[in-house]
């Protein structure tokens, strides 16, 4: 969730939550189902959401509904793509903050540090960045 000192956008936009039908998710991070949605945080602090459809029911990580659904290339490849908080703070999921990478680039910024200059995503992940 984006609470407000992390959260520079201050116009929110609301997108379905794709594959889960009457699931939405804000561009700050929020999970609803007619009624906001609490969030768990795991033991590395990331943050997720049960979300249950009558035939599935999973933990699913709130960043990766965000970049889903807010992403307009497609859905993530969960064996070579990740989602990377570009601030390091794991539970500031807003849209800005997140950006699709492969394991690679994550892995690489993970043990040496975010360098925006070294790194050009487009290269690294093909469509359109949302």
């Amino acid at each position: 969730m984006c609470s407000r000192e992390y959260c520079k956008d201050k116009r929110i936009k609301v997108r379905p939550v794709p594959g889960w039908d009457n699931y939405y998710v804000t561009s700050n991070g929020e999970v609803y189902r007619v009624q906001r949605l609490t969030p768990l945080k795991n033991a590395k602090g990331y943050l997720r959401v049960r979300l249950n459809n009558g035939q599935r029911r999973i933990l699913q990580f709130i960043h990766r509904i965000v970049v889903s659904a807010f992403d307009k290339r497609r859905e993530l490849n969960p064996e070579t793509e990740t989602v990377d908080h570009n601030d390091g703070i794991k539970d500031h999921n807003c849209r800005h903050n997140l950006e699709a990478v492969t394991n690679a680039v994550n892995n690489h910024r993970k043990y040496n540090g975010y360098d925006k200059e070294q790194f050009d995503i487009t290269k690294s992940l093909p469509g359109d960045p949302f």
